[in-house]
């Protein structure tokens, strides 16, 4: 398995911070960066996977691979070719540019970084794959406003995703999903179908899952850090 890190993104809710630093390499406090607090939570699984592979832009690739240098396993860090905003690719076009251009053809655990569960079991959730379904991770959301803002997912009584929808304006469950997938290889095509139109949306992904494979849900209860903000950034500096 292939885990696949998407970092491609300019982050223009942390601007003007992120117009000359990608939101997972800025300082959060003690000389660390969101990339390094997802490194610490996870670094003893990474052996389970062939490689690691960490997609950018053009605009920040350097800044990814002078991170890269300094850490004690091997990161892959390419680039998608972006040079501005405006050409930007979206979640799943850089997922796809990751398969083609890493040549990536085993099962991918594909992560947004920005979004760390930091009590996760990450060998139980590669497990959670060994049926042979492809998988997201879910979390009981009480917050309906976060829910509006991120999925909502309705589960059949085997635990797979029966309905996903991104951005809800009436969310018709509590239950969240968290933009962590484990995508099969046997998936991947599926994935090509997407429209262009709707790339930026990673949520695309597991929606198409959903309807034309089987999508299990992996449920997570842990605490989670996510960085979208500048209020979320003044967060993570009180806590580190």
């Amino acid at each position: 398995m292939t885990l696949l890190l998407l970092a491609a993104g300019f982050a223009s809710r942390l601007e003007p911070i992120s117009f000359r630093c990608p939101k997972h390499l800025i300082p959060i406090g003690n000389g660390k960066v969101l990339l390094d607090v997802f490194v610490d939570t996870y670094e003893n699984y990474f052996d389970k996977f062939s490689r690691i592979v960490l997609i950018t832009n053009d605009v920040f690739l350097s800044c990814f691979e002078n991170w890269a240098k300094k850490q004690k396993f091997k990161i892959d860090v390419i680039s998608d070719g972006v040079k501005d905003k405006s050409g930007k690719k979206g979640a799943v076009g850089d997922f796809l540019l990751a398969i083609k251009i890493a040549s990536i053809s085993d099962d991918v655990l594909i992560c947004a970084p920005d979004f760390v569960p930091t009590e996760l079991n990450l060998s139980e959730f590669i497990k959670s794959s060994a049926t042979g379904d492809s998988v997201i991770m879910t979390k009981i959301e009480k917050n309906i406003n976060k829910i509006k803002a991120g999925s909502c997912l309705k589960l059949d009584s085997c635990g797979r995703v029966v309905e996903f929808c991104e951005k809800p304006e009436e969310p018709f469950s509590n239950i969240y999903g968290i933009p962590y997938y484990i995508v099969q290889n046997k998936d991947i095509p599926l994935i090509r179908e997407i429209p262009k139109s709707n790339w930026d949306n990673m949520g695309q992904i597991p929606a198409i899952l959903s309807e034309k494979s089987k999508l299990s849900a992996f449920n997570y209860s842990g605490k989670c850090i996510h960085l979208t903000d500048l209020n979320d950034l003044d967060i993570l500096k009180k806590s580190y």
